[in-house]
């Protein structure tokens, strides 16, 4: 079959499946990671010149036409805003999306504080500080979280749980995200059930002395500081993708189970049964990450 023809008819057949799924809520995308493609069409160019009369020149035609309808696809959506489907500017948060707020006050006698947090697909960030104990908003249809604050001496206790919901075919949960803003005075102690998520959590800001990670086929970012002594981070993951940093000044130390998984962890030598930090004998604060999963990726890395 001519290039040409194969070239255009991919991409239309592409521009269409975009288009029929976004009608369906079938995904939520951030179309920034669009622009690092565009050398692919170069490729893609010169694999068909160099290609030319031989019998690989069709799929060159096909991948092209493809990647080119993902490109400006993309690009509109990212660039504009655009729906292709309702053929309108930035009435696609007002149709999907409703907007929830939450604030915890914020008592001076407050020393400690426990968050747990129990929440299902979406996406979850937690940085930056907040004159409160804890603040933050949550976006997405038919989404919303309860929260149960309650006080004993110098400690608080938050419980944030997103409220169940009946399943709806075609329900885009990856649009639904929850933003928190948490006090940097108290030390934080932190428990979160997290579902087929996508999670940032920057908490180099915070004092930090035990977090626990329960979690199912997420994509965590996880970035600490220095704020505590002794910071405990225990994780227990499924198919999950789990990338840590920690300060370079601090000693850390990787301990866990951790089978079928991909493991990354630049700057740590192996003592025995773990992996440690060439300072973390003798660093003043100190990080203890055990990890325990399966068919799991794993990175550490030191800034």
């Amino acid at each position: 079959m001519n290039s040409g023809k194969l070239f255009w008819g991919f991409f239309f057949v592409t521009i269409g499946i975009l288009i029929f799924a976004a009608k369906f809520n079938w995904f939520d995308l951030d179309w920034n990671f669009i622009w690092d493609l565009w050398p692919l069409i170069l490729i893609l160019w010169g694999g068909i010149i160099l290609a030319r009369k031989t019998v690989i020149k069709p799929f060159f035609a096909i991948l092209f036409g493809i990647v080119t309808a993902l490109i400006i696809y993309g690009g509109i959506s990212n660039v504009l805003h655009f729906n292709f489907w309702n053929n309108d500017w930035d009435r696609r948060v007002e149709w999907r999306d409703s907007e929830n707020q939450y604030v915890v006050d914020y008592d001076e006698n407050i020393t400690k504080a426990h968050l747990n947090l129990s929440a299902g697909a979406g996406k979850i960030i937690i940085r930056k500080t907040s004159h409160d104990l804890l603040s933050g908003y949550s976006r997405g249809e038919r989404v919303n979280y309860r929260v149960d604050t309650r006080t004993l001496n110098d400690a608080a206790y938050i419980d944030f749980e997103m409220k169940s919901r009946k399943f709806r075919p075609f329900d885009d949960d990856l649009n639904n995200t929850l933003l928190l803003s948490l006090n940097d005075n108290p030390n934080w102690e932190m428990e979160f059930k997290i579902g087929a998520a996508k999670a940032v959590f920057e908490l180099e800001e915070f004092k930090i002395d035990e977090l626990t990670l329960k979690t199912g086929a997420t994509d965590i970012d996880l970035r600490l500081g220095d704020k505590s002594v002794r910071t405990n981070i225990n994780v227990e993951m499924g198919a999950a993708n789990l990338e840590i940093a920690v300060p370079r000044e601090s000693g850390c130390q990787i301990t866990g189970k951790m089978f079928l998984s991909g493991k990354e962890f630049k700057g740590f030598n192996k003592v025995n049964n773990s992996y440690e930090t060439e300072n973390f004998s003798n660093a003043d604060k100190k990080i203890i990450i055990d990890v325990r999963g399966a068919v799991s990726n794993v990175e550490v890395r030191r800034y």
